[in-house]
């Protein structure tokens, strides 16, 4: 019986696979926002950097959730998916109360100054809710050989 090697070391011993996760993802993860930066960067550099700046900004903000939730387990996702769920329809239903127009659209949620539309958080309770859904019935799931 042969078994199977990692390039990158076994899941369970790897110091690399326990900090990053996948090495690969991880390295293309860090070159796309890398190109991505500098695009930018060359089209602002004229104009003192502001579009730069804003963009390093919401990179540094969008870290944070990222981190969470890649650092999150799995399971625990699987566990609160209906939370989620029922938590995501209350968001979308709220935006029919209490929702603010903007250039013509009513899908935009007040929270003081700050203000965001509940889609995009649907987005990824979609994706989680989704996941657990197909995830917890794996068994049932008959995929075609």
């Amino acid at each position: 019986m042969a078994t199977r090697s990692s390039t990158f070391g076994s899941d369970e011993g790897s110091l690399s696979r326990k900090l990053f996760g996948d090495p690969v993802l991880f390295v293309c993860f860090g070159l796309l926002i890398s190109a991505g930066l500098m695009a930018i960067y060359s089209v602002d550099y004229s104009r003192h950097l502001g579009i730069f700046s804003k963009q390093m900004m919401f990179l540094i903000m969008g870290l944070v959730p990222f981190t969470i939730l890649w650092r999150t387990n799995p399971e625990v996702w699987r566990r609160i998916a209906p939370v989620l769920y029922v938590s995501n329809i209350a968001i979308l239903l709220m935006v029919s109360f209490v929702g603010k127009s903007s250039k013509g659209a009513g899908r935009w949620i007040e929270v003081g100054s700050f203000q965001f539309q509940p889609s995009e958080l649907t987005k990824l309770f979609i994706i989680i809710t989704l996941a657990s859904f197909f995830a917890n019935r794996q068994a049932e799931i008959k995929l075609p050989r």
